[in-house]
């Protein structure tokens, strides 16, 4: 961790500095960045740095902020990171969360905040203007807004108008971010929230390059994940497989296509943060006995029972709303279809609700570990469109069903669907399939 000496606005020589971040010496910036930053290399010449101007004042404010709270060392993401090593950007990434929790205090910049020309007054009236500064757009800024335990807020002339311990002030930034007010006055409350709720905080905001969404939530999950610029929207797949390493929270897949009702089907993971949006105040069910799920080739493996609806399965996500007063009271399921390959998300627009109370749901099926797949490609969306256009119906014509009537298996097993009574086809020419029956049946002439 490389730190700003404050008195001399000078990158100091020694690059790690452990002691400082343990005791919370140094004072650390939180901003959007601009076209005129100073880099770690301009920073080695500081009349070429002070050439860069609005990079530079920024850097000198937080030097001089920093020094009259008391404080030698400052941190300015912008010059304190060699950005040409990728090995160092890499570690600073995910170190990023903990740098900024470990800070004495975090001065947030709002360039694009006057409260001269907006005639605003102290914390509690600020949330109509506030809310439209683009600093709570920017992906990196949520985790720079709650991993520090101070964060003074200062307008584009550097006047401080905001502190995130001030109650009405943090009550205006639960509103704009929708975060809860404990966590941000507490950062270690993270982990009372659940995953599709801390993802909802990350899902109208954004990043210059596809990657850092994925990134810039690596401290908001507490993982660690190596930086591979250049794999676009790939990275936002790996972060949740990171996640799905280290918890069982069935909310991680508890999202919506809102943007495209149009898909009827989808893998198991979402694409974007923006998924996630309605999930704000997304709860786990206190009553709910927590189920493992391991990460699969290609997918996810978990023991469960589902449960039919119609022509589809639900899966069960163990998290729910509030309703009437009582915790996860809405329950919320996603449904699956089978195909040949696995399981795969059906209606991605939609979760569906289920109340206790409500009884239209079947008994669940057989506890079974069952796979769904991580990702569709167009072409295996197509193949399971065919897959499902030649299924045929399981019972035969000739067979009549008594009330006491049931199948109890059905072979190939991965082949039969008991949503809708069929076998998905395979595709080759020479195909046979077994079903076993319960029950007494007339065979008709």
């Amino acid at each position: 961790m490389r730190l700003i000496c404050t008195k001399a606005v000078q990158l100091l020589e020694d690059t790690y500095f452990e002691e400082v971040q343990q005791k919370m010496l140094y004072v650390i910036l939180s901003h959007r960045w601009g076209k005129d930053e100073v880099t770690f290399q301009d920073m080695a010449d500081p009349e070429k740095a002070k050439m860069k101007k609005r990079g530079y004042d920024k850097i000198r404010k937080t030097c001089e902020i920093a020094q009259g709270m008391g404080y030698a060392y400052a941190w300015v993401d912008t010059c304190c990171i060699d950005k040409t090593s990728s090995s160092e950007l890499s570690e600073t990434i995910n170190s990023m969360f903990r740098w900024y929790q470990n800070s004495a205090v975090c001065l947030a910049y709002l360039d694009d905040i006057d409260l001269r020309m907006e005639g605003a007054e102290p914390a509690g009236v600020l949330y109509p203007f506030l809310s439209g500064s683009k600093w709570f757009r920017r992906g990196w800024t949520l985790q720079e807004l709650i991993a520090p335990s101070i964060v003074d807020f200062y307008d584009k002339d550097w006047r401080k108008f905001g502190t995130k311990s001030h109650p009405e002030f943090l009550a205006d930034l639960t509103r704009i971010t929708k975060i809860p007010a404990g966590v941000l006055g507490n950062p270690d409350k993270i982990t009372s929230c659940t995953v599709a709720q801390r993802m909802s905080w990350a899902s109208d905001r954004e990043t210059t390059r596809v990657e850092d969404m994925a990134y810039s939530l690596i401290g908001i999950f507490g993982i660690n994940m190596p930086m591979l610029y250049g794999e676009g929207a790939r990275a936002f797949i790996r972060l949740q497989e990171e996640i799905a390493k280290e918890t069982n929270d069935l909310s991680l897949f508890c999202w919506a296509l809102e943007d495209d009702p149009s898909v009827d089907e989808h893998g198991i993971f979402a694409l974007s943060p923006s998924y996630f949006r309605s999930a704000h105040i997304l709860v786990s069910l206190p009553w709910a006995i927590p189920r493992e799920f391991s990460l699969v080739n290609g997918g996810i493996r978990i023991t469960t029972q589902l449960r039919k609806l119609d022509e589809k399965f639900l899966l069960s996500l163990d998290c729910g709303y509030d309703e009437d007063g009582i915790v996860g009271a809405i329950s919320q399921n996603i449904a699956l279809r089978k195909t040949p390959s696995g399981y795969v998300r059906l209606d991605p627009a939609s979760t569906y609700e289920y109340h206790p109370s409500v009884v239209h749901l079947q008994i669940p099926l057989a506890t079974e570990a069952i796979f769904i797949r991580k990702v569709i490609s167009r072409s295996e969306f197509e193949n399971t469109k065919l897959a499902h256009s030649v299924a045929f119906q399981g019972a035969r014509d000739d067979v009549r069903v008594y009330s006491d009537h049931r199948s109890v298996s059905a072979f190939p097993r991965h082949l039969w669907d008991e949503s809708r009574n069929i076998f998905l086809a395979t595709g080759f020419p020479r195909f046979g399939v077994t079903q076993l029956f319960v029950g007494r049946v007339n065979l008709t002439d």
